[in-house]
């Protein structure tokens, strides 16, 4: 079965007291306005342009447009996020910090072991 992976480029574009982050994307799968509106990607690009204090950062969010534009279908979809969006972004991303530093990562022993890449690292011999 064939793959294709998906290769990103982005870029800031700015526009007087707004900026635009622009994710262009290579691949026939692109998402809708609706899960656009509620993708955590998108959400941190918001939370940097927010929260960075140097320029072209640094904005409210209502002056932060996020645009995902999509090569091969082609297609531009386009959201914002306000600041209740933005905080809930935040716990996220604080619950999946919290998940991770309460895993403890054991070793399953699968066969897969013998090649895996942090052998080196891996405690379970």
């Amino acid at each position: 079965m064939l793959q294709r992976y998906e290769k990103d480029i982005r870029e800031i574009d700015s526009y007087k007291d707004t900026i635009e982050i622009i994710d262009y994307k290579t691949g026939a799968n692109s998402i809708s306005q609706r899960q656009a509106q509620k993708d955590l990607q998108l959400s941190i690009y918001a939370l940097a342009a927010t929260s960075i204090p140097e320029f072209p950062f640094n904005r409210a969010p209502e002056k932060v447009k996020l645009s995902l534009y999509y090569f091969d279908t082609p297609s531009v979809i386009t959201t914002t996020r306000t600041r209740k969006e933005l905080s809930q972004a935040r716990k996220t991303i604080e619950d999946f910090k919290k998940q991770i530093e309460e895993s403890d990562f054991k070793c399953s022993g699968n066969i897969l072991c013998k090649s895996c890449e942090y052998k080196l690292l891996c405690k379970s011999d």
